[in-house]
């Protein structure tokens, strides 16, 4: 008769790529879930990684070429005009409606791009209206994204003029008690001394 050992079952953790594999899916099991979940909360990277702005930044740009040389060349071009707009220091707000403008200038140059090919081309009225529509449409949406980053900008500062106004003269008002509790301070101080003599 064999002897029966005892083998200790290691379980090795998944690797996070293998985490990843493991859930990204419709049904994952609950033990992968709650391990990538703990990952995450410990190390928040792949959140980062996987913003949802960056996301639809490399989606747009994957749409309109499938060139992986000019997939990297838009996408640093659009990291470029989100850090000249101050994107690292604004507001979720502010960082939500710069990926806004970032995308529809996106959209709006490409559609200038196809919109000019076109009319190069021989082509019918109904296809040059179409392609006049489409870019007047992108315009339109480019320019409301830069006008809704424009008032939250300006509402903004607004709000911090005030904030540091208030500030001021709460400050200011703080000094103006304390400058009169030291002349009360004062003024009892000498009163009693006044009164023995």
């Amino acid at each position: 008769m064999a002897k029966k050992t005892d083998l200790k079952t290691t379980t090795k953790q998944p690797s996070i790529s293998e985490l990843v594999k493991l859930t990204d899916k419709e049904n994952p099991a609950p033990e992968h879930l709650k391990a990538i979940r703990q990952h995450m909360d410990e190390n928040n990277e792949l959140v980062k990684l996987n913003e949802i702005g960056e996301r639809a930044i490399k989606g747009v740009i994957s749409n309109y070429t499938a060139s992986a040389l000019m997939k990297e060349v838009y996408v640093r071009q659009m990291h470029e005009k989100r850090a000249e707009m101050g994107y690292d220091s604004a507001n979720t707000m502010e960082q939500m409606l710069i990926n806004q403008v970032v995308l529809c200038h996106l959209r709006m140059s490409m559609v200038e791009m196809y919109q000019a090919e076109k009319v190069k081309a021989s082509h019918t009225i109904e296809t040059g209206m179409y392609w006049d529509r489409l870019l007047t449409t992108y315009q339109r949406r480019f320019q409301r994204a830069c006008e809704s980053l424009a008032k939250v900008k300006k509402l903004l500062a607004e709000s911090n003029y005030h904030d540091q106004r208030a500030r001021k003269a709460r400050s200011s008002s703080t000094k103006n008690s304390l400058s009169i509790l030291k002349m009360m301070t004062k003024k009892a101080d000498r009163n009693p001394m006044e009164s023995e003599n």
